[in-house]
């Protein structure tokens, strides 16, 4: 089961690694960011691609980390008949 895992994350992670691929082959041409008055240099797109997903693949490992899941259910035990 942990190896079918491990096969779904590292297709998943190369699905996208193509798909930035494809993007930046598609748009190479150097965008800006703005974030309030602040301006950056110009940088490739593809780059900028990349990095968003970066940040958005570690933002949702450690969503994870601080914010486990919970495996183990609760279950109620029945009533012990036997005893009188």
């Amino acid at each position: 089961m942990l190896g079918m895992a491990i096969f779904l994350a590292s297709s998943l992670v190369s699905v996208w690694l193509l798909a930035i691929a494809i993007v930046a082959m598609q748009n190479a041409e150097p965008v800006t960011l703005w974030f309030l008055t602040f301006q950056s240099v110009p940088i490739p797109f593809g780059f900028v691609f990349a990095c968003s997903v970066v940040i958005g693949l570690l933002a949702g490992g450690l969503w994870q980390i601080v914010f486990p899941a919970n495996s183990k259910k609760k279950t109620r035990r029945p009533p012990n008949r036997d005893r009188v």
